[in-house]
């Protein structure tokens, strides 16, 4: 089966603090040497400025989204999520949503969350999502027609993590999904029952164990 190809575009703001330089100070005219000395030594050394006071970055993340394919067509949508720490040692935590709509009428959704705490001795993990996707096939099955299906999609996921010693983690997971497509017309739904095409349900719980020596999640330096 064909899948859409997503890219998100990212736009990165640098800012350039300019650095003021402390001028020279010229000595009063009534100073005496020694003082005019100090004076002109003191104002030759070039001060360091105050630090300026920091600015909080935002938590807030939003990209847009474009994407380009034969099974959505041309999508456009929006990212979102709110970034958070839970101490200084974890992992930066995410909570967020996304949303694209095609040119085929076709919708695709989902809410997530990623999570570490506890000095990143625990991790969750969970998203749920939703797609309904229009597709037109030409020529379906060598027959000659125009073929029209409506895919459904249903799913949820969710993972929990606790390490136990240096970078291995154990703990478990569990998936369920519905997938289901349906013809146009009652004759094509039969051809789909026939192919085996009618769409199915998934569902599964089990343990997991992980090594993961990474120092970031997103954008690793070191490990593995």
């Amino acid at each position: 089966m064909r899948r859409p190809g997503y890219f998100a575009v990212w736009v990165c703001v640098a800012l350039l603090a300019p650095i003021p330089l402390a001028a020279q100070t010229a000595p009063a005219p009534g100073d005496p040497p020694a003082a005019a000395l100090a004076t002109a030594t003191a104002g030759s050394v070039l001060q360091d400025p105050a630090p300026p006071p920091s600015e909080k970055a935002s938590p807030w993340l939003l990209l847009p989204l474009v994407s380009s394919g034969p099974k959505l067509g041309t999508s456009f949508g929006v990212l979102g999520s709110y970034l958070h720490y839970f101490d200084p040692k974890s992992q930066v935590s995410m909570f967020g949503l996304m949303y694209e709509y095609s040119t085929t009428k076709s919708q695709v959704g989902a809410v997530f969350a990623r999570t570490s705490f506890k000095e990143d001795g625990q991790r969750v993990e969970a998203l749920a999502g939703y797609a309904y996707v229009r597709n037109e096939y030409k020529d379906y099955m060598g027959t000659g027609r125009t073929f029209r299906t409506t895919d459904r999609v249903a799913l949820g996921a969710g993972r929990y993590l606790y390490r136990v010693t240096g970078p291995w983690f154990v703990g478990g997971e569990a998936a369920f999904g519905n997938y289901s497509v349906e013809g146009e017309t009652d004759q094509q739904n039969k051809a789909l029952d026939r192919l085996g095409l009618a769409g199915f349900r998934l569902g599964g719980v089990g343990p997991i164990a992980m090594f993961d020596s990474r120092d970031n999640q997103d954008m690793p330096e070191r490990g593995r």
